[in-house]
């Protein structure tokens, strides 16, 4: 009979190629008091197991690193139903994040050197036990961070940025209010200051603006939406503030910019230059003129214009968008009319003003026309330009000009050059005066004329062709002296080599005696 380590290594040498053996042992323990009565005690009854000996192979697969651990079948049937019953009867999947900031109220608050911000955020822990929340605030100095009245718990990253740890006991989602206190010092520059901060991110995140200065004009950067806040006058802590109400959304970094809005020099009045752009158009029996007032304004607010034109033009139209009304009052001295204009809104930094004038004059031979200028009232410095055309079938040449500069054409403003100018001035101050003399040019004609007279017993007739060569200016009547008692029978144009025929409309007799003929082109 072989003992349990002779079978084994009697039945490992008829086994070496499978590597394994299996040994079945029964072990059946003999106790002297079941031994007197007989009996048997199902706790100490004979059982049977099977141990597979990994007898070839033993040291590396129970010696070696990353080893693992067998199991019976059965045992692991056992153990993997459990698990996935269990993951069935929760119903749900894990959270794709731990947390999420769903809600933020910020109060941003100026002050001597910083801006501090308080902060409310609405938190929602979403995985059971230990939650990061990621608070951002890497520029930023935290002051104070408290859940429900007792201490957060906020840890520093490796990118200096922060963190909020939170506990979450149940299986259920759960939401925390971190009430957060941090500031940061703003920069200044000249007539503006500004703060950017890496806030907690949010989809939801308003943004309460305080700055402890009355009249501030505040932006945000980005800012879906923003509006005043209205202030109660009798309240004593707001009456001198400035408070501006901003919704951002999720974003990475806030801005915010302040500066105060100009109020002028107290107990001063505007101080306004003004450059204008004159154009005038002389056509026959009509003087245009068309200017535009640019004025640069400082120091104060300009709510109403006052500009000064000749009495002897009509002031035909006053326009800018700004513009709510205008009107025109005759002055008493030096034949002028003034133009008072009232505008929608103060003029602050800039104003322009479009003004078109007309006068109306008898078709003389020759005339002078006086070019006037437009004065603006109350400015300290007025320069300008002006353009004068001068329409067709017209003679001109200035008399005298006194306070301008002649250009050229091509020194003037772009929307001058648009049309070419007979005459381009420039004045640097004001009073000036221009005189130009205008003349109707006159059609200046040479004829050549062929006559045939046929001779009848009781008829004579004459038959007249004339060939007018017109330079200068045109015509639209042509006038003949025909002998008395003599009857036109027609009038017609005639193409000959080289010249086209006269257009003619109509023709009659005139005169006393009518012998004078008139064609009408």
């Amino acid at each position: 009979m072989l003992s349990i380590p002779n079978m084994i290594a009697a039945l490992g040498r008829s086994c070496t190629l499978l590597g394994f053996v299996s040994l079945v042992a029964i072990f059946a323990p003999i106790c002297p008091a079941y031994q007197k009565t007989g009996e048997e005690d199902p706790k100490e009854s004979i059982r049977e197991q099977t141990i597979y000996i990994p007898y070839g192979k033993l040291r590396d697969v129970f010696e070696r690193e990353g080893r693992g651990v067998f199991l019976p079948y059965d045992k692991f049937q056992e153990l993997w139903n459990a698990a996935r019953d269990k993951r069935a009867s929760t119903g749900t999947t894990p959270a794709p994040i731990d947390a999420l900031i769903s809600e933020a109220t910020n109060e941003a608050t100026v002050e001597k050197e910083v801006v501090k911000v308080s902060a409310k955020l609405t938190i929602e822990l979403f995985n059971k036990g230990w939650n990061q929340v990621p608070l951002r605030l890497s520029d930023s100095a935290i002051l104070s961070a408290t859940i429900d009245g007792s201490p957060a718990r906020i840890i520093a990253k490796e990118d200096r940025s922060y963190a909020l740890l939170a506990y979450r006991d149940n299986a259920e989602p759960t939401s925390i209010q971190l009430d957060l206190t941090y500031a940061h010092a703003f920069s200044k520059t000249p007539g503006k200051n500004g703060v950017s901060f890496e806030a907690p991110q949010a989809p939801v995140n308003r943004w309460k603006i305080v700055v402890p200065e009355k009249g501030v004009k505040i932006q945000v950067q980005p800012m879906l939406a923003a509006s005043d806040v209205p202030l109660d006058p009798a309240d004593e802590k707001t009456k001198d503030t400035t408070i501006l109400q901003a919704f951002v959304g999720a974003t990475t970094t806030v801005r915010i910019e302040w500066t105060p809005r100009s109020e002028g020099a107290a107990g001063l009045k505007a101080l306004a230059n003004v450059q204008t752009q004159q154009e005038v158009v002389i056509e026959e029996g009509v003087v245009r003129t068309r200017a535009t007032l640019q004025y640069a304004i400082s120091r104060a607010e300009l709510s109403e214009l006052q500009i000064d034109v000749p009495a002897t033009q009509k002031v035909v139209n006053v326009f800018d968008p700004n513009i709510r009304k205008w009107e025109v009052t005759p002055l008493d001295k030096d034949g002028l009319q003034r133009i008072q204009i009232q505008l929608f809104e103060p003029a602050k930094q800039s104003q322009s003003i479009t003004l078109e004038l007309e006068r109306f004059q008898d078709a003389a031979l020759s005339q002078e026309v006086e070019v006037a200028p437009i004065q603006a009232i109350d400015v300290g410095r007025q320069v300008g330009v002006i353009a004068i055309r001068v329409g067709a079938g017209l003679r001109s040449e200035p008399t005298s000009r006194t306070g301008l500069l002649q250009v050229d054409s091509s020194e003037l403003p772009p929307n001058l050059k648009a049309q070419p100018s007979t005459y381009s001035y420039r004045y640097s101050t004001l009073p000036f005066k221009l005189s130009i003399a205008i003349e109707k040019v006159m059609p200046r004609q040479n004829v050549k004329q062929l006559v045939e007279a046929r001779l009848e017993p009781t008829l004579w007739t004459i038959y007249s062709t004339t060939i007018h060569t017109i330079e200068q200016a045109g015509v639209f009547q042509l006038e003949f002296d025909i002998p008395v008692g003599f009857d036109v029978r027609s009038v017609q144009g005639r193409e000959m080599q080289g010249i086209q025929p006269c257009p003619v409309d109509s023709h009659q007799l005139t005169g006393e005696n009518k012998s004078r003929l008139v064609v009408n082109l």
